[in-house]
This record gives C-alpha cells, structure tokens and sequence, in this order.
C-alpha cells in the first residue's frame, strides 16, 4: 500500500490499520509505505528507513535509531527533549 494514509480522517486510518491487523493475524504480509514515523513504530513490526537508499530494516528499536534518523534526514532532523522532529519542509539544495 502507497501512503494509503494520506488525506483520510482518523476514523478511516483506524478502519485500515483493523484491516491490516486482522490480515496479520491470519499471516497475511502487508508491506505499506508512510511518512509518518510515530505510526510506523507504533503500529507495525518491522520498519524499513529509505532515503534514495536503504539505510536499516528491522524491529523499530533497531531501526528508528539517532544514528539512523540522521542518516535519513541529514540536518533536517532535531532532537527535543527525547522527542524526534523532522523538517522536510525545505531541504538544502544539493551542489
């Protein structure tokens, strides 16, 4: 599923997530591609980071690491207080 997230109100991305975790619950593999860090960690097992590249795949506490969130997200990436923020309004312009 591609960003099958975006654009929905909360009660139709709970409607879907239902879907994906009883499919899971039968062994069914979903592979869904987000943006959203917190509902990647919180609601799926294994998390793949990509950014042009794959940069780690695996459980969420391997994966969502600050060395790899700054691998990820370069000087796009702050660190409040125990709390990640990613800006990705406005990436440096390469060259």
């Amino acid at each position: 599923m591609d960003e099958p997230f975006s654009g929905v109100d909360v009660s139709t991305q709970e409607a879907a997530l239902g879907v994906l975790d009883r499919l899971r619950s039968e062994g069914v593999t979903s592979l869904v591609s987000t943006h959203d860090l917190t509902l990647a960690a919180t609601r799926f097992d294994l998390v793949m980071l990509m950014n042009r590249r794959l940069i780690a795949f695996g459980p969420v506490k391997e994966v969502l690491t600050t060395k790899n969130l700054s691998q990820a997200f370069g000087g796009q990436v702050f660190y409040l207080d125990g709390a990640v923020v990613v800006d990705q309004c406005c990436p440096p312009k390469e060259g």
